[in-house]
């Protein structure tokens, strides 16, 4: 499964139209990020953008404890004063999202 966050910005800390992935892999929860407004402003509200961010699994933590390691682990990719002024919009949990990526 996978947990979904989705989270509004003033402006996105890229422009690029690219997903960024968890290549060091230190036993984070964030498998990936991207910034889906880059390709398509609507995706996001009004004036502002839109930061996808995918975890590996359905942890049982409720959202408030997910949304804080999210920050915690995006802060070091991108910055804390950057992810600080994030507004978290949504998070969605979807238990049977693909298929199982233990090893």
């Amino acid at each position: 499964g996978t947990t979904c966050l989705y989270f509004a910005m003033k402006s996105a800390p890229t422009k690029d139209a690219i997903l960024y992935l968890d290549g060091d892999n230190k036993g984070g929860i964030v498998n990936n990020c991207c910034f889906p407004s880059n390709v398509a402003p609507s995706y996001a509200p009004p004036g502002q953008a839109l930061v996808s961010v995918s975890v590996i699994g359905v942890p049982d933590e409720d959202d408030t404890a997910i949304e804080a390691k999210v920050r915690t682990e995006l802060s070091a990719w991108f910055g804390a004063n950057q992810v600080s002024g994030w507004r978290l919009l949504r998070v969605y949990r979807i238990p049977y999202a693909q298929p199982n990526q233990e090893a």
